[in-house]
C-alpha cells in the first residue's frame, strides 16, 4: 500500500492551516481605543453599558431549551407510529416520555423556579435607569 499520498495531503493540511493562522494574526484586528467604544448612532452612551442581567431569566431560557429539546424528541416518534409493529412497546416510551416532561415541570413549580416575584421587577426598574 502506497500511503506518500496521504502523507503529501497531511503536510498540505498542515502549511495550509499553519499559513492561515499567521496570516489572520498579521492582517487581523488590532486593538485601539476608537473601536472599543460603544458606539449608539454617535452619541455617547449614558449609564452602564453591558449591565447585569438577573439569573432568573437564564433558567427561564435554559428551562425552554430543556422542555423544547423534549418536544423535538416526540415528532420522530409521531413519525414511526403508524409504520412500527411494535405499536404498544412505542406508546409505553410515549407515556414515559410525557410522565417525565411532567414530573420535570412539577418539580420545577414546586422548587418556585418560575416564580419570578416583585425582586425581579425591581432590579428590572434599577437597570432602566
Amino acid at each position: 500500500m502506497d500511503l506518500f499520498p496521504l502523507f503529501v495531503f497531511l503536510l498540505l493540511v498542515l502549511i495550509i492551516g499553519a499559513s492561515l493562522l499567521l496570516l489572520s494574526n498579521w492582517l487581523g484586528y488590532k486593538k485601539s481605543h476608537n473601536k472599543e467604544e460603544a458606539f449608539e448612532s454617535g452619541v455617547s452612551p449614558v449609564g452602564k453599558v453591558g449591565g447585569r442581567i438577573n439569573i432568573k431569566f437564564y433558567k427561564t431560557l435554559v428551562f425552554f431549551l430543556l422542555f423544547q429539546a423534549q418536544m423535538l424528541l416526540l415528532y420522530p416518534w409521531a413519525l414511526s407510529y403508524g409504520e412500527s409493529t411494535v405499536q404498544k412497546f412505542l406508546i409505553g416510551e410515549f407515556l414515559a416520555s410525557i410522565l417525565l416532561l411532567a414530573a420535570g415541570f412539577l418539580f420545577l413549580l414546586s422548587n418556585k423556579a418560575f416564580d419570578w416575584g416583585e425582586d425581579l421587577i425591581d432590579d428590572i426598574k434599577q437597570t432602566e435607569q
